[in-house]
């Protein structure tokens, strides 16, 4: 069941030294595009079972899927994100304050989630009146962002990653 909510969302490069700009909003909609499509031919093929690595990351997928469903229904259909341009495209960023800090749809910032070197690359930054979260750090691998149908994608930053223009696990954790 999880794997038929998730689709796969092809995503820019993204490197440590990207520009990037974000706006906000008091109740922030996506306004971004899609993600262009990309090959994944330099990823390899999962194998049969998973690694614990990837069971963890699709935990914590799963879990910012479901604080993203329970925000959305609260906040009439309004996505907790900010339209970030790296390299000249907007992404949706999700921002976790809102799910951690107004909702409280989680309980803290999933583990997983990249600390980038600006003040809004990544999903921890203060993009608002609510002050940013604790619980993203430099030495995780994934930025998570949304499209504007409401499916999670994340973007694996730094050279572990097997792509980083491919959604899902990449091969490394966290």
């Amino acid at each position: 069941m999880r794997l038929a909510r998730i689709a796969v969302i092809a995503l820019l490069v993204v490197t440590l030294v990207a520009t990037v700009a974000c706006s906000s909003s008091l109740t922030p909609t996506p306004t971004a595009s899609p993600m262009p499509t990309l090959t994944s031919a330099a990823t390899p093929t999962p194998t049969a079972t998973p690694s614990q690595e990837e069971v963890a990351y699709n935990s914590a997928r799963d879990e910012i899927n479901d604080a993203i469903t329970a925000y959305t229904a609260t906040y009439n259909g309004y996505f907790p994100v900010q339209i970030c341009y790296i390299d000249g495209k907007g992404i949706s960023i999700i921002n976790m304050a809102r799910l951690v800090i107004v909702s409280g749809d989680l309980k803290k910032v999933p583990d997983g989630c990249y600390q980038g070197p600006g003040e809004r690359d990544d999903n921890c930054d203060h993009f608002d009146s609510y002050s940013g979260v604790i619980g993203c750090s430099a030495y995780n691998h994934y930025i998570w962002g949304i499209n504007d149908s409401g499916v999670i994608y994340s973007i694996c930053v730094g050279n572990d990653c097997w792509s980083n223009t491919v959604d899902g696990y990449q091969g490394v954790w966290p």
